[in-house]
């Protein structure tokens, strides 16, 4: 598994109250772009978004009767490339992983499959909020078209030794299809 781990931010390390929840995956987005060289695929280093496709995760709007989150992102990046023939296109998963208050003094952690990796979080620190806590966005590495369903797999969060569910994700079929 990849795994990237973000030390605390905000409060001293320790151990999270043990009253606290674990982190928790709030939401997961299939990115879509090119380039900034119209001729050249796009890396990690000049990734230029052009499309997000965003899903709900755990809650009671996210579609997922089978435990496993799927859209069909392979299919829609193969549609961009053959249609938007002018660029070269590729895609990440972004995660975004909510910590609560009571563990902030403990590392923030994801781990998702191998060939995801290397991960990064643009902004370690996270986005604070109301009342403690914060949100942090994670990505995997950007991947061609013939790459994409690679990404698919089982990712998990976790802060100190406290994981949270895992969520499954495929990327060659929507939900409900056979």
């Amino acid at each position: 598994m990849a795994r990237l781990v973000i030390p605390p931010h905000g409060r001293p390390a320790g151990q999270p109250d043990a009253a606290a929840a674990p982190p928790s995956l709030h939401d997961v987005s299939i990115v879509f772009g090119v380039a900034d060289a119209p001729d050249a695929a796009p890396t990690d280093a000049d990734f230029v978004p052009v499309y997000r496709v965003s899903m709900p995760v755990f809650g009671l709007s996210a579609l997922d009767p089978d435990g496993v989150h799927e859209f069909d992102a392979r299919a829609l990046l193969d549609d961009l490339a053959r249609r938007a023939t002018r660029r070269r296109w590729g895609a990440r998963v972004e995660l975004v992983v909510s910590q609560p208050a009571a563990a902030e003094g403990v590392d923030l952690w994801l781990e998702a499959p191998d060939v995801a990796g290397p991960l990064s979080a643009p902004d370690p620190r996270g986005i604070p909020q109301p009342g403690g806590g914060r949100r942090v966005l994670f990505r995997t590495r950007v991947v061609a078209p013939a790459d994409l369903a690679h990404l698919a797999g089982t990712y998990t969060a976790g802060a100190g030794d406290r994981p949270t569910r895992p969520l499954i994700l495929a990327l060659d079929r929507y939900e409900f299809e056979p």
